[in-house]
């Protein structure tokens, strides 16, 4: 059999095994109703991981080309009209165009932060002749992982994932990095990886957000966070805090700092039970606290609770900011917070992934691009009394 691996030495590891039995089937060497090489064996013919075999092989069914029988093997489609010779080579020919799937990988389908980012990646796929299909992790990383495999054994070309909060890396994700597969985390970077990212400044948006709170005249203020194991954007926020307390002058109190108060996808009128029982004492364990930092509104909506819980108001008795909330919500009633550019990152990250899937990755060096959040002025905070 001829290859001709040789023509696309400059095509990702899948493309080359797509390519390859496009050919083959073109000029006749596996006709309709033939059984194809299994997955085993064209990994090892390869060189490829199965993951990367898996991958040219689900394009090609989606495409009609081949067929796979559960329990038997794969065949060429006795149906498809393109295993006539001049169909194939016009499909070989362009097989640097067929790039038209792309993955997202979201913690929620939410209107309050990733809606902006969902919208504005459809549109860009829309005008670029891709497809975008959205999965859900639920903030929970067994979840991420199977969501992450099923967009892969669909065939997408490349993939958008946020990262769920978690005490370890996700396998799923270790495992594209291995394989080089295209993908672009937003929102966070897993620290040590070099995945290419697109994130907020989150240092810069943290500082302004606890230099607000210092200008009104708190000094006592805690900051609540999820666990923040290898997660940048939290570990980034909680430096930024710091800094802006050590350049105030002002004593970083290590019992301020909470972490474990997961982020949880709640409606404006609700809360998460479990975490208001973690807020509840804290807040009445240190009431000379004036003011919170929260690392999203989910978990800035548990303080509110909490503090009303136990007799405090906000803001007088107790001001809160947070990152993202987009008025008006509540009513007109909103959070002071940091608006993130989910626009900005939408495209940012489409044009790294798009360029991730046109050429060979293995010498395309990570980026990491920070975008600047805006403060937005609401309801929630107030000069200490």
């Amino acid at each position: 059999m001829n290859t001709n691996v040789s023509k696309a030495s400059k095509a990702s590891k899948y493309q080359k095994v797509y390519q390859y039995l496009c050919n083959e089937i073109a000029f006749g060497t596996y006709k309709p109703g033939d059984m194809i090489p299994t997955e085993e064996e064209l990994t090892k013919q390869f060189n490829v991981s199965r993951v990367t075999t898996n991958r040219a092989l689900q394009l090609l069914v989606n495409e009609g080309i081949i067929e796979r029988k559960a329990g038997i093997g794969t065949f060429v489609s006795k149906q498809n009209e393109r295993t006539k010779t001049s169909g194939m080579e016009s499909n070989v020919s362009s097989i640097g165009k067929q790039v038209h799937k792309i993955g997202l990988v979201l913690p929620f389908l939410s209107s309050i932060y990733g809606h902006t980012i969902l919208t504005e990646l459809e549109r860009l796929c829309s005008d670029h002749d891709m497809v975008l299909t959205v999965a859900c992790s639920y903030a929970d990383q067994e979840k991420e992982k199977v969501a992450i495999n099923r967009l892969v054994d669909s065939g997408v070309d490349g993939l958008v994932v946020f990262p769920v909060n978690g005490d370890y890396y996700n396998e799923a994700l270790l495992k594209l990095h291995v394989e080089k597969f295209p993908l672009v985390l937003i929102d966070k970077n897993l620290q040590g990886i070099p995945f290419s990212c697109v994130s907020t400044n989150n240092r810069k948006a943290s500082y302004e957000l606890t230099s607000y709170l210092i200008s009104l005249n708190h000094e006592e203020i805690a900051f609540v966070m999820p666990h923040s194991n290898f997660t940048s954007s939290l570990i980034e926020r909680l430096d930024g805090y710091r800094l802006a307390l050590t350049e105030a002058n002002i004593s970083i109190r290590e019992e301020y700092i909470l972490s474990g108060v997961e982020t949880v996808n709640v409606t404006n009128d609700q809360v998460d039970n479990r975490y208001i029982k973690i807020l509840e004492p804290f807040l009445r364990d240190y009431p000379q606290i004036t003011a919170v930092v929260a690392t999203d509104d989910a978990i800035a909506q548990n303080i509110l609770q909490a503090a009303n819980a136990i007799g405090k108001h906000v803001p007088d008795d107790l001001s809160i900011v947070c990152f993202d909330g987009p008025a008006p919500r509540w009513n007109s009633w909103n959070f002071t917070h940091m608006v993130q550019d989910e626009t900005g990152m939408a495209t940012k990250t489409f044009e790294i992934l798009n360029e991730l899937m046109r050429r060979d990755t293995r010498d395309a060096a990570p980026l990491h691009i920070e975008l600047e959040a805006s403060f937005y002025l609401g309801e929630s905070t107030a000069e200490r009394r």
